[in-house]
């Protein structure tokens, strides 16, 4: 009896290898991105490890991936913040743009974008404090950070703003338009069905806006 590893895997323990090389093949080659590609399945069965394996390949080639664990911030804040903080993360953190003017360019810009999207996903995640947890001396400042935003806040701009640049960013960490951005979201399907619908609808509006990026989505 040979017993196989429940942690993913980028070694073809499960004969994924053809699946696996007809994905990338499909995702590299295609001309007009963004599109999502879903993999179903239950639980346990390799989903994450042959999307470890399209991975692998995407890098190999060069393409630019970014890995979001989507169950990892389930409950604990606001999930679409959580997607585009990863993703600004992940761009801050590559390699490639270590001691170069594009890379301090880009970690600038990211820096200014990401706190004010951070600032932005807290006033929102205010609304969800509990019953009873807030103390009395506090209610003022609880209220403030309740209260809509109004034309005058510059949160207000930013928010109103922020799809442009984050294409913008995107743009400029990818280099060219024949290039593409591939995001993996996994662990989607052991959410909350509110924080899956959270994830898909902050990929619809901020990743189709994003040049020549593309959505590769585990469900």
């Amino acid at each position: 009896m040979v017993l196989l590893s429940d942690n993913p895997s980028n070694e073809d323990t499960l004969g994924f290898e053809g699946m696996a090389e007809i994905l990338h093949t499909v995702i590299r080659d295609m001309p007009e991105p963004p599109f999502t590609i879903g993999i179903f399945g239950e639980w346990g069965c390799g989903k994450t490890t042959l999307m470890k394996m399209v991975q692998a390949r995407l890098n190999e080639n060069e393409v630019k991936t970014v890995w979001f664990n989507a169950w990892k911030y389930d409950g604990k804040e606001v999930i679409w913040n959580a997607l585009i903080q990863q993703i600004f993360y992940t761009i801050k953190e590559d390699p490639d743009l270590e001691q170069t003017e594009r890379g301090k360019y880009l970690k600038a810009r990211i820096k200014s974008a990401a706190s004010n999207l951070a600032k932005y996903a807290a006033k929102v995640g205010v609304s969800l404090i509990p019953g009873g947890f807030v103390k009395p001396e506090v209610v003022d400042s609880v209220a403030e950070g309740l209260r809509p935003l109004n034309a005058n806040d510059e949160q207000f701009e930013f928010i109103n703003r922020f799809e442009s640049e984050f294409d913008e960013l995107v743009s400029a960490y990818l280099g060219n338009e024949n290039r593409y951005l591939v995001v993996f979201v996994d662990d989607l399907d052991r959410c909350l069905p509110e924080t899956a619908i959270a994830v898909m609808e902050a990929l619809k509006l901020y990743l189709d806006r994003a040049v020549a990026a593309l959505k590769f989505l585990y469900h």
